[in-house]
């Protein structure tokens, strides 16, 4: 009979295999083990890691140390199994805060003899310094004269629990667990909550920012631009002659270059952690970027437009290359105009980029206030010379 070498879990179930070496894996106890070669079916089960639970225990060095370091150096309660515990121990609140920030734990127990007026400074920090996590707060206290008033402290302070230490070891680690499990949920509903921001900031089809998103974000970079702090520039693409994708192709081929442009301008690495891509609608998107140079805003856009040219676009069967026409406006610091003038000078450009061949990117640079409803869409796009030239002098078209 032939013999095979499978991994399993031991169970106390199974029929006894020839055991040849023992050894742990993932928390779980695993063996080597010999079977026939016609069992074919066998169920094997691996135990999930345990989630670490990081516990920071700051009390006063030296005295009476018995009751927390009893309760919670092995701190690890039976309704708990799927955690593991580490507890680290520090004796000063001034130096609670510094590894708070480093550990990052996710329950914090203080006994309450180093000091309310300390204890609390140390619990409004933690509570300021957290934004999108939360850190179970809990304070022991041995002086049971004013336990009342002191609890009520603490509690508005921001505290998660105040235990008086005359209370049995049971209903303490059993607070202790419950603080914990509101940690875990409070930060299982902020992760959720971050999760659905997120997808109501971005564009299902082509992962970029949507439009709400590049919105809100052009609002606050526009105000630096005004500000003198900084150059604004906008970048606008329309992929050219995409109807024809859909019409050699299909639709569902149509989507999928839209995607991928999404992707190709997300991660060739042009764009710098303070710009901000956007699907602007259909088959054209939207970028800005600080930059104190037009040039710059410029050479950006016409890596852009070849990273896209370069590409390969493959689904069903179809293999098709697409070319992009582009549109850029910088607006200078300190300019005087509206907010939206940057965007729709962009995309007057864009319309220039198409009018004058497709597949090339033009620029136009805004240092004063201009009409550009009226004034540059019939200069730069129409043509049409008998406007008002003073006006039209305000836009350096590069």
């Amino acid at each position: 009979m032939v013999a095979s070498l499978i991994k399993i879990e031991v169970k106390p179930n199974i029929n006894r295999p020839i055991v040849l070496k023992d050894r742990k894996v993932s928390g779980s106890s695993m063996r080597w083990v010999v079977f026939p070669q016609r069992l074919e079916r066998l169920v094997v089960r691996t135990q999930a890691e345990k989630k670490e639970v990081n516990i920071l225990l700051v009390e006063p060095a030296g005295g009476r140390r018995d009751l927390l370091n009893r309760l919670f150096s092995n701190f690890a309660p039976n309704q708990s199994n799927e955690y593991s515990y580490q507890v680290n121990k520090i004796d000063s609140c001034r130096e609670a805060f510094p590894l708070f920030k480093k550990n990052h734990p996710d329950i914090v127990l203080v006994d309450l003899r180093l000091g309310a007026d300390v204890c609390k400074d140390l619990c409004r920090e933690i509570r300021s310094f957290e934004s999108h996590r939360h850190t179970g707060v809990i304070f022991f206290n041995l002086d049971t004269s004013d336990s009342n008033s002191l609890a009520v402290e603490f509690l508005e302070a921001g505290a998660d629990d105040v235990i008086n230490t005359t209370c049995s070891d049971r209903e303490a680690t059993a607070r202790v667990c419950a603080v914990l499990k509101l940690k875990v949920m409070t930060d299982e509903l902020r992760s959720a909550n971050h999760k659905l921001h997120q997808l109501s900031y971005t564009d299902d089809l082509t992962g970029l920012n949507n439009m709400r998103a590049f919105n809100a974000k052009y609002s606050e970079a526009i105000k630096k631009c005004f500000s003198g702090e900084t150059g604004l520039g906008v970048i606008m693409l329309d992929l050219d002659h995409f109807k024809n994708v859909n019409d050699q192709s299909n639709h569902l081929m149509g989507s999928h270059v839209i995607g991928e442009v999404g992707r190709i301008i997300s991660s060739m690495g042009v764009l710098t952690a303070d710009d901000c891509a956007a699907r602007f609608g259909g088959d054209e998107y939207v970028i800005f970027t600080l930059d104190k140079k037009l040039i710059n805003v410029t050479r950006k856009a016409e890596k852009i437009r070849k990273a896209i040219n370069n590409g390969i676009f493959v689904k069903d069967g179809f293999s098709m290359r697409i070319t992009t026409s582009v549109g850029v406006s910088w607006t200078a610091p300190n300019y005087g105009g509206k907010e939206e003038d940057s965007i729709k000078a962009a995309d007057i450009m864009l319309y220039v980029s198409k009018g004058n061949g497709r597949d090339q990117v033009n620029s136009v640079a805004l240092r004063d206030p201009v009409d550009l409803d009226h004034i540059c869409r019939t200069h730069l796009v129409e043509r049409d010379a008998c406007g008002d030239d003073n006006d039209f002098a305000r836009i350096y078209n590069f």
